[in-house]
């Protein structure tokens, strides 16, 4: 059979086009499968950029984070030293005026100690807690020397008048018939002042031996709570303990009565009385030399104490 030439070539035509679309098909198919690739590639590239820059962001923050905590604590660390070194140098202060053998006048003395206390105040804000507890302690034996020191300027001065006035009175008494001593003229608050501080002193170490830390002091709650029902007759209380604090408050009543009878004496604090009238002064002084002692121990525990503050927080 004899194909025309027309016919063979359309054959042919037709079966390189059959064969072509395939290819073509397959071609576009990788191409769409190329640009994907692409793009998750560019994705990638991408979400690496914004990783690293959220990293280097972080960094960046946790650095300045850093480096505000430590500004923080630095400045903690001034202002606390600053306050330790406030407080010791008013601690100081008031030590040096309640121990000095020269005498200090009072309002000197009160303005020290409320330098002090707002000294301690600033301490307990910056802390820490156990350096502000070392200070409380400081500023406790301070306290006992402040008492010291207004019985010293103030309460002995008097003390010491009333022996001077007492030793005038006495040669223009005339010794009775079987006295061994010269009694005083019933209006010598002087003399009634004296022979009462003698008495307390006297009934005091008597108390004190019988576990009565504060002689004076506990007959006046004694009686003021009715414990002591009648205070004048005291004598008749069977109980011990609450015949000597009613014989210890109605020789303390004494005292003040002829202190309130003798011109020109100054006004006492009653608080200071009654917890330094009944102390000898030997007795004062040795309990005056363990305050100070005491003060010096809690002075040494609130310094090594802060030291070791300062050390711990270089480390």
């Amino acid at each position: 059979m004899n194909l025309e030439p027309e016919v063979i070539a359309a054959g042919i035509t037709a079966l390189v086009t059959g064969v072509g679309v395939p290819a073509v098909f397959l071609q576009a198919r990788a191409a769409t499968k190329s640009a994907h690739a692409a793009r998750e590639a560019a994705q990638a590239t991408r979400d690496a950029g914004h990783a690293q820059a959220e990293a280097v962001y972080k960094a960046a923050l946790d650095g300045a984070r850093t480096h505000a905590q430590e500004q923080t604590e630095q400045w903690r660390r001034e202002q606390r030293r600053d306050a330790w070194t406030e407080f010791l140098h008013n601690a100081d202060h008031v030590e040096d005026l309640c121990t000095s053998k020269r005498h200090h006048a009072s309002a000197d003395v009160s303005d020290a100690w409320q330098a002090l206390r707002r000294s301690l105040a600033k301490l307990e804000l910056v802390g820490p807690r156990d350096i502000a507890a070392r200070a409380h302690d400081v500023t406790k034996t301070l306290g006992g020397l402040i008492d010291d020191h207004y019985f010293i300027t103030l309460v002995e001065p008097v003390f010491e008048r009333l022996n001077a006035m007492r030793a005038e009175a006495h040669p223009y008494i005339v010794i009775g018939p079987g006295e061994d001593w010269p009694t005083c003229p019933p209006d010598h608050r002087a003399c009634l002042a004296q022979d009462a501080l003698h008495a307390i002193w006297r009934l005091t170490s008597t108390a004190r031996a019988q576990g009565i830390a504060q002689p004076v002091v506990e007959a006046e709650e004694a009686v003021d709570s009715g414990e002591i029902a009648d205070p004048r007759c005291y004598e008749d209380e069977p109980d011990e303990r609450l015949r000597l604090l009613g014989e210890i408050n109605g020789a303390y009543g004494d005292l003040v009565y002829g202190l309130d009878g003798v011109r020109g004496l100054p006004e006492l604090d009653d608080h200071v009385l009654m917890t330094r009238a009944c102390l000898d002064p030997s007795e004062f002084y040795r309990q005056h030399e363990s305050r100070v002692t005491a003060f010096s121990a809690a002075r040494e525990a609130f310094l090594t104490a802060a030291q070791e503050e300062i050390v711990g927080t270089a480390s």
